[in-house]
């Protein structure tokens, strides 16, 4: 089902794009001037070219004889000849010989001029092409110039044949153009006709230029429609027997049992059918872990169902084998119609109101913000885990109202928005360890509106422009991404690779190595960022690294300044280049979190380099 959902989401986009690409051209069709389409507003329509042979004898050369010599000069094998024509260019006389005639004058033909008088062959030059031209031209222009092609030709998508293109100054830039062979005026062409083909080509999906429908483009475009629709039709079957449309005032409540993992019963409840559990449980503070809100892509929101429920495509896709076979399900895909009981998995997540207590600009777009819990109790959670922020509906604004002052020229581009948001969820990775100090720290990447008919990120900007004393409901925290629990043998290093925000689950694990936990492991820290503005925390790694023998700290910039001497580049790239030095590969395990891209291009680099996916773990909140 996976896949038949990827099929969908990309022939979605290849067929709107085309819409889109129908309705301009079709919006241009109505407003073009049908006149000016051709080519021809300064063509003169020029009499036939042709004249009797009476007018020229009796010094033509026999026509035979003209043939015969034709046949002596074409080598061993006699170039046959399918016609002759006799012509006037320039009003001198002339033979046409047909040698091969394509179906249509565009297709491949092979002709040879003659000199009617003399019995030589005669090539269309740059000067018979500019008489012909210069005939057929009736406009204000002057001779710009007169240029021989051959095909591909821009004017002349379908021509397979030389030709000569004479070019006059005039105000649609007109060309008129010559075969080369014959010197048949073919065409006159310019801005209005250069546009309307343009349009032409992108209504008819054209792309390669054959001129009509019959292109592999248009064949292709017919098939995705086809996938698109029979994808849509699948999914919208695999919906509604997933009971995924659920009309609310047809919903029921269903007596729903919920146990801890030792089987011990924490609340019998009365759910409604319209929601999924996940989102049912959530409302009555028994927490469940997501990163993607519900919508079945983040694979987090585990739980144990009686009865067991058959898998669907997102668990299959989202879940190992062995958790399937062990009963795990995710709580997002299904509702209290369809169980009797729900057991939780192990997690120690917790609803509670979190006090902005310190906020910072580390960078132009990073800010440092540090929140008390108002309960006393100690939280306990492994480095790298995160927390989720129940965003509440506000107005908000692009630019935060206080800037520093070197970072407000960095700022003055954006687009000061107003606008307005409805409650939502976000989750963000703490930058400390837990006993590390009785506050949450946060590393946050303010998302700007990239232009002004785009809004900026909701949540990132809600919390960044908080100010200290205010508070927010949170959940967690959440335990995803974090060193393995069997991460002890001293011969194993640990490489980091970060950039952007990313650092804050890295930070977190780092620090609990070193001064938690003592670890004796080397440990390597890569990041990546684009100026030397933007390593935020450089002096606490470098002094982390001057202290501890077995960390290793790593900036590197892409983007660097000219006194710059540190490493530059893509962080992956710099990885790659060093990857010997890192030690024995079964001894590795590499931990990622930053922009997409970044992560995907590093897992590539690092399974090039014999790395098992067991090796490679990312803290990944794109889905």
């Amino acid at each position: 089902m996976q896949l038949i959902k990827l099929i969908h989401k990309w022939a979605s986009v290849l067929v709107g794009i085309q819409l889109l690409i129908w309705l301009l051209s079709g919006f241009y069709f109505n407003i073009m001037d049908v006149n000016k389409i051709h080519g021809d507003q300064y063509q003169n329509k020029i009499p036939s070219v042709a004249r009797s042979l009476a007018a020229y004898q009796p010094k033509l050369k026999d026509p035979q004889a003209i043939l015969e010599n034709i046949r002596a000069n074409s080598g061993s094998v006699p170039l046959p000849t399918q016609s002759i024509k006799f012509i006037s260019l320039q009003e001198k006389p002339y033979y046409l010989l047909t040698h091969h005639k394509g179906l249509r004058r565009h297709f491949v033909s092979d002709y040879t001029l003659v000199d009617a008088y003399t019995g030589q062959p005669k090539m269309i030059d740059a000067e018979l092409a500019t008489y012909i031209a210069n005939r057929s031209y009736n406009g204000p222009g002057e001779l710009l110039s007169a240029t021989k092609l051959t095909p591909p030709i821009d004017d002349m998508v379908r021509e397979k044949n030389q030709v000569w293109q004479i070019n006059f100054g005039d105000n649609v830039n007109t060309s008129v153009y010559v075969d080369a062979r014959t010197g048949e005026l073919i065409s006159h062409s310019d801005d209005d006709k250069r546009l309307a083909d343009f349009f032409f080509m992108l209504h008819f999906m054209d792309y390669n230029g054959v001129g009509g429908f019959n292109s592999w483009h248009i064949i292709l475009f017919a098939f995705i429609t086809l996938w698109l629709c029979l994808s849509g039709f699948i999914w919208t079957i695999q919906l509604a027997f997933g009971g995924n449309y659920r009309i609310r005032f047809l919903a029921k409540k269903y007596p729903v049992s919920v146990k801890n993992p030792l089987n011990q019963s924490l609340a019998k409840l009365n759910i409604s059918s319209h929601k999924n559990l996940m989102e049912s449980l959530n409302a009555h503070d028994i927490l469940i872990p997501s990163t993607c809100g519900g919508g079945g892509t983040c694979g987090q929101c585990k739980v144990k169902l009686n009865p067991t429920l058959s898998c669907n495509s997102a668990e299959r896709a989202l879940l190992t084998q062995d958790e399937i076979d062990a009963g795990h399900r995710l709580a997002c895909q299904h509702n209290s119609s369809e169980v009797k009981e729900v057991e939780l998995l192990a997690h120690n997540a917790k609803k509670q109101k979190l006090i902005l207590t310190h906020s910072k600009f580390l960078s132009p777009y990073i800010k440092e913000l540090r929140f008390k819990r108002n309960s006393e109790k100690p939280l306990n959670f492994k480095a790298g885990a995160y927390i989720q922020f129940n965003i509440p509906a506000a107005k908000g604004s692009a630019v935060p109202p206080t800037l520093p002052s070197e970072f407000q020229p960095l700022w003055e581009p954006i687009v000061k928005l107003n606008y307005k948001h409805p409650a939502i969820s976000r989750c963000y990775s703490l930058a400390n360890y837990d006993t590390q100090t009785n506050e949450l720290v946060f590393l946050i990447k303010m998302q700007p509106a990239p232009k002004a008919d785009l809004s900026p990120g909701f949540g990132s900007n809600y919390i960044c422009n908080m100010q200290p004393g205010e508070s927010i409901e949170a959940i967690g925290p959440f335990e995803k991404f974090h060193v393995k629990d069997s991460q002890h043998d001293v011969t194993k290093t640990m490489v980091m690779i970060g950039a952007g925000s990313g650092m804050a689950p890295l930070k977190s694990i780092i620090l609990e190595q070193l001064e938690k936990l003592k670890c004796q492991q080397n440990m390597h820290f890569y990041f990546g960022a684009r100026h030397k503005i933007d390593l935020i925390h450089r002096e606490l790694f470098e002094k982390l690294s001057s202290e501890h023998q077995n960390f290793y700290f790593t900036p590197v910039l892409s983007k660097p300044e000219s006194d710059w001497h540190g490493e530059t580049g893509y962080v992956q790239q710099i990885i790659e280049h060093s990857f010997l030095t890192l030690g024995n590969l079964n001894q590795l395990e590499f931990y990622l979190c930053g922009p997409r891209k970044m992560m995907l291009d590093t897992i590539v680099m690092l399974k090039n380099q014999g790395v098992k996916d067991s090796e490679i773990l990312c803290d990944d909140f794109s889905n």
